[in-house]
């Protein structure tokens, strides 16, 4: 296969491979047969081994056929993207949700919703969905829309079944962290369920110091590991 057909293979493995194996039907079949922990390294494995071999026919692929060119203001508007999705990855990744694997206890827990949370409840999935559609704007070629497409893709739908998911083992305690809560960023807000200074005063200034320290190295290092500088020439 040339390097775009396995990028095509790969971004389908890796896509399709999660919500496969977290559709309630595979995943109950396979946690049953295995145990919950072994599901897990399973699904760690399937993933990993996906994205790396996307990335890999990625890189070899790329630069496909042109099909849009958003000129510079595309590539303006991803840097800011960018920096919003490593916000709500830090955010994601630093504050304790209980639709996380393990945490499925704290749903109970009154004071939960904190921070990132406020702005959205699967925030990790909606930074990496903002990273590809920052990426998507800044390249147009076919081999990009597949690789960022496929993230972005990934992260909305595994959102929206990670929600699903909870609604059906704990739909009470589900339904009371939802009505406070919004999958889609800053709606909760926008609905007045939420407040925008509450959740940035939690986010916290050394979570903020980590995006901005990740985020300008990715500036700095990006012509190095990718090949092309993130700011525009």
């Amino acid at each position: 296969m040339d390097a775009f057909t396995q990028l095509c293979v790969a971004a389908l493995i890796f896509v399709g491979g999660h919500l496969l194996l977290s559709s309630k039907t595979v995943r109950g079949s396979i946690a049953a047969k295995l145990g919950e922990r072994a599901f897990r390294i399973v699904y760690s494995v399937v993933a990993l081994a996906s994205i790396v071999w996307m990335s890999s026919a990625y890189n070899d692929a790329v630069p496909g056929r042109e099909v849009y060119w958003l000129g510079p203001g595309g590539q303006y508007a991803a840097l800011v993207l960018v920096f919003i999705a490593l916000t709500f990855v830090v955010g994601g990744l630093s504050t304790k949700n209980p639709t996380m694997a393990g945490a499925e206890g704290a749903l109970e827990r009154d004071d939960i919703v904190k921070g990132i949370l406020r702005i959205s409840r699967n925030p990790f999935l909606w930074g990496v969905g903002l990273w590809g559609i920052g990426h998507l704007l800044a390249n147009g070629d076919t081999a990009s829309l597949v690789m960022f497409g496929g993230l972005t893709v990934l992260a909305v739908v595994g959102s929206m079944t990670i929600d699903a998911k909870y609604r059906r083992r704990e739909p009470d305690a589900f339904t009371r962290f939802a009505a406070v809560t919004s999958n889609v960023p800053f709606a909760a807000i926008v609905g007045g369920r939420q407040s925008f200074g509450r959740a940035a005063l939690e986010f916290g200034w050394w979570r903020l110091a980590i995006v901005i320290a990740v985020y300008a190295a990715i500036i700095h290092l990006h012509t190095w590991a990718f090949g092309v500088p993130a700011w525009p020439v």
